[in-house]
């Protein structure tokens, strides 16, 4: 049964992917600032929209009372930098102004170039969505939107006879590579990845990616291991997903949390070793080397048994890193269940989760 649990489990893991990346992107959405500068107070509206490191939008400006809008151009997102070009007409003149900002959740710390003219410096802020605390009392972390996220409607799963949807079917096909990286501890781990069928052939494609971590005893090999009494399979699950349309192409990560998950609800503000590696190491490395879409509403956290604690211990305290959590068979146990309670109050309290 052990096995079936496995691949029944992977099928809900990936199928809730394919409906995902549905909130707005990290800058997308309207910006405000008022700020004083040599030709008087000057009031900017900026519609965002961000598409993988790429952002479009326009500028709105209201200067003195003179009114004009404008294109931006060269938008681009790196990191938590974002930068772009404003070009307009006033007063007769041809203006460009060069516009570069450092994001810290709903608040942009903006220093323009206008020509060779002036540098004036100001602060925007999003007007949508609404933020929210976020744990630990380390600043504002911005929800999407509130209330819980939609889910897909998933796809009838499979009878526990029917070994059909695990096969290697006739279909195209990723593949699963090993990745070799070294902790912030200076360990060296590694993690095993799913690469789409059209990861090679569509150079320019860029992919939502599943971190699915594996149960007590096991370790990055697990669910794509092929072994016919408990292998997971996850690779040929979702190539047959994605042949019959049933999921979108994305990348799994499968790292290794072995002696680093941990069974005890962490203090919200002081990451555990876990929640450490991933924010240090783990999803650097993968969107530095693979290409990954950065950003919370690209990324989902899955994880089994003792998975199930590194989603909660890791998803729960950074909703700021990720967009859909998935726990399956894990829950504190009674001894920790009013510790994580405590912790978590205002998390689980916040309509916003």
């Amino acid at each position: 049964m052990i096995s079936i649990r496995m691949k029944y489990l992977s099928t809900v893991i990936v199928c809730l992917m394919t409906a995902g990346g549905v909130r707005a992107a990290d800058v997308t959405g309207v910006w405000k600032a008022e700020f004083d500068t040599q030709v008087g107070v000057q009031k900017y509206t900026f519609t965002l929209k961000q598409d993988g490191d790429k952002v479009a939008g326009k500028a709105a400006a209201d200067i003195e009372g003179e009114k004009h809008e404008a294109e931006l151009k060269d938008g681009k997102v790196e990191g938590d930098t974002v930068a772009f070009v404003e070009e307009f007409e006033f007063q007769g003149m041809a203006i460009s102004i060069a516009y570069k900002g450092k994001i810290a959740g709903d608040k942009i710390q903006f220093t323009r170039n206008i020509g060779e003219f002036a540098t004036e410096e100001f602060v925007a802020s999003r007007q949508t969505p609404p933020t929210a605390p976020r744990a630990g009392g380390r600043g504002a972390m911005r929800m999407p939107k509130p209330g819980p996220c939609p889910l897909p409607i998933l796809p009838a799963l499979a009878s526990h006879t029917d070994a059909s949807f695990y096969a290697k079917a006739d279909v195209p096909h990723g593949r699963v590579e090993q990745a070799i990286y070294k902790n912030y501890a200076g360990t060296e781990k590694r993690m095993h990845i799913y690469l789409p069928p059209d990861y090679e052939q569509n150079a320019q494609a860029r992919y939502p990616t599943l971190y699915l971590n594996h149960g007590g005893g096991d370790d990055d090999a697990k669910w794509s291991s092929t072994n016919p009494r408990d292998g997971g399979n996850a690779q040929f699950i979702l190539d047959n997903l994605i042949a019959a349309g049933k999921a979108k192409p994305m990348i799994i990560v499968m790292p290794n949390t072995r002696g680093i998950a941990s069974a005890n609800p962490p203090v919200l503000g002081q990451d555990d070793a876990c929640t450490q590696e991933y924010l240090k190491d783990i999803i650097p490395y993968v969107e530095s080397h693979y290409r990954a879409k950065p950003g919370r509403e690209n990324r989902a956290l899955a994880g089994l048994s003792m998975g199930g604690f590194v989603v909660m211990n890791v998803g729960l305290s950074h909703l700021d890193t990720f967009g859909e959590l998935y726990i399956y068979s894990s829950g504190y146990f009674d001894d920790q269940r009013q510790a994580f309670e405590d912790n978590f109050q205002r998390v689980l309290a916040d309509p916003n989760t």
